[in-house]
């Protein structure tokens, strides 16, 4: 579970912004681990204007987590520092995860040089209520212009030799991650490569879903259509989405009107694979699903959804669905995974073509079905409906503003609020809160 996130220098955000998930009260609502010494909120909520920097948070996290899975990220990366001014060029961006796995608390973080397109610091710590312990730590010396990585492996250490050897590549890899270098090697483990093994698949699990994020249907459907028609079926009824089930239909002549040249080499493609796979075709508001049938020829297929009338069933394509119905089918593989597993599923926009009870039945459940799990769900929105404080509490309540040109996180729980503490909407729309248009 994300225990804390805090950035610095990066898009609109100059200055150092944490979103914390720590229970500011005694409640133990929407609180996982409510009976521990590490008590973890299950949501947050974060509501501000257009362009004021509520997606820039989600897109921090997406910026950390896809360059610490894929370390040449950094190189191909445009720069995204806070470039309002100089200072962002001169400074470098700091990125900052507390993370709870099992019943630990770790803090991994790092800080580049979007300038230099380099690693100047990065480190991984347990933390406890009495001191850290520092599992590595990862230094850029000025003086020597040299990176400095220090291992805790611990004493007698089977591995020792190994982490060595390791160290002193990495000092000299400036665009590389420890925490990727090391979880990519292959050994058997001890206690502290357990330790990078977990926390970076914690990175791992994470899921980030931005407006533009789509769910490639066919490809599910292709792999078990019967666990896909399951998943789905359950939220049917409760999304009030009228369809009784998906198809994978091939189509009437079994082509589709395209270049006889890609024809031909999707054809050859598909004959090379002697695991016989398939290959999707994006053609428009279409997409096929295409294959080789038993006489070696292409097979297309689309994507079908079933709904039931008086006078039979029909069936329509994705094009024929709302866009609230696709987006829709976007969220709720995550959903699902995020209420059988113990995940965290960040959404910018979750409302996002949905009508607003849509959202907070969405919401509650979430909270309901995750009740038992160490789940999280991260969000921005525009719908205030939602802050009626039912499904959520203020403590999950977040705000971004941006004034003199930068963005700045700050949660409701840092008013004091006086009068009907219930009348959170018309305050918000009031501007007691900032975070609104001007």
């Amino acid at each position: 579970m994300l225990y804390r996130f805090s950035v610095e220098n990066f898009r609109s955000f100059k200055d150092l912004n944490e979103l914390s998930f720590i229970p500011q009260n005694n409640t133990d609502k929407h609180v996982a681990d409510s009976d521990t010494h590490i008590p973890v909120l299950r949501s947050a909520v974060i509501y501000g204007p257009n362009a004021s920097g509520k997606s820039n948070i989600i897109k921090a996290m997406a910026f950390a987590r896809d360059f610490i899975l894929d370390n040449t990220r950094l190189a191909k990366s445009n720069n995204e520092s806070f470039r309002m001014n100089n200072d962002g060029n001169k400074t470098p961006s700091i990125f900052t995860f507390q993370t709870k796995i099992e019943n630990q608390l770790y803090e991994y973080g790092f800080a580049i040089s979007f300038k230099k397109l380099e690693v100047v610091e990065e480190w991984l710590k347990i933390c406890t209520s009495d001191y850290d312990v520092e599992i590595f730590t990862r230094d850029w010396d000025e003086n020597s212009q040299h990176c400095h990585i220090v291992f805790n492996t611990g004493e007698q250490n089977g591995n020792a030799k190994r982490y060595e050897t390791y160290k002193e590549d990495l000092e000299s890899a400036s665009g590389e991650l420890v925490l990727s270098s090391l979880a990519a090697k292959k050994f058997s483990g001890d206690h502290f490569k357990e330790i990078i093994d977990a926390v970076y698949r914690w990175f791992v699990k994470l899921i980030i879903l931005f407006p533009n994020t789509t769910i490639n249907l066919i490809g599910e459907m292709a792999k078990n259509k019967e666990a896909v028609n399951k998943l789905y079926k359950q939220y049917y009824s409760l999304f009030d989405i009228d369809i009784d089930e998906i198809q994978l239909n091939r189509l009437n002549g079994g082509y589709v009107d395209i270049p006889d040249e890609l024809k031909a080499q999707i054809k050859t493609d598909l004959t090379r694979d002697a695991d016989g796979q398939y290959c999707i075709l994006h053609g428009g508001s279409r997409d096929y699903l295409v294959k080789l049938d038993d006489n070696s020829e292409l097979e297309f297929s689309e994507i079908k959804f079933l709904h039931k009338t008086d006078d039979g069933d029909v069936a329509f394509g994705m094009e024929n669905e709302s866009d609230g119905t696709m987006r829709l089918f976007d969220i709720i593989p995550v959903l699902g995974k995020i209420l059988s597993e113990d995940r965290v599923l960040v959404v910018d926009e979750i409302d996002r073509s949905l009508h607003c009870v849509l959202t907070r039945k969405m919401m509650e459940h979430f909270y309901q079905k995750s009740e038992n799990r160490r789940s999280q769900l991260i969000c921005t929105t525009h719908d205030v409906v939602l802050l009626d404080r039912s499904p959520i509490t203020n403590q999950e309540i977040w705000f971004v503003d941006k004034k003199a040109r930068k963005s700045s996180l700050y949660p409701l729980s840092s008013y004091q609020l006086v009068g009907d503490e219930n009348d959170i909407i018309r305050k918000y729309l009031i501007g007691r809160f900032s975070a609104i248009p001007q």
